[in-house]
């Protein structure tokens, strides 16, 4: 386990090719990931869209929603948070699950960001803190 990820910071894959997948987090209080049940209702509802969808998340934290769209085979994800040691955590995931398609960006949330990367993506992911 690397510093900052401990087992009471994690999160399970729900479904797709990850379905059951322990993912650590670091240990930050601002990283509160999307709920299970949320995260299960929001992808039945994605369901026919998220096949080989370009998608953003915007505020990445625990990556939940990231590496969720990608289990259940979103062609891309991009990852943006604004803290350096949450995005190397997440990183080190993507390494740990030998995923290609996926890029990390640090960056402080602007209200113009939705509105620059709306044509950019087919599913944009907005779950702040």
């Amino acid at each position: 386990m690397r510093d900052g990820a401990n087992t009471n910071n994690s999160i399970k894959i729900i479904g797709g090719k990850w379905r059951g997948r322990k993912l650590c987090f670091v240990d930050n209080a601002e990283v509160r990931p999307t709920p299970n049940r949320v995260r299960e209702t929001l992808f039945n509802w994605l369901a026919p869209v998220i096949a080989g969808a370009r998608c953003l998340d915007l505020f990445a934290g625990s990556g939940a929603l990231g590496f969720e769209a990608l289990s259940r085979g979103a062609g891309q994800v991009v990852m943006v948070d604004r803290s350096a040691k949450v995005l190397n955590e997440l990183k080190h995931i993507a390494a740990d699950l030998s995923v290609d398609n996926v890029k990390f960006y640090s960056q402080a949330f602007s209200p113009d960001m939705a509105n620059i990367f709306a044509d950019l993506f087919d599913i944009v992911f907005l779950d702040p803190p």
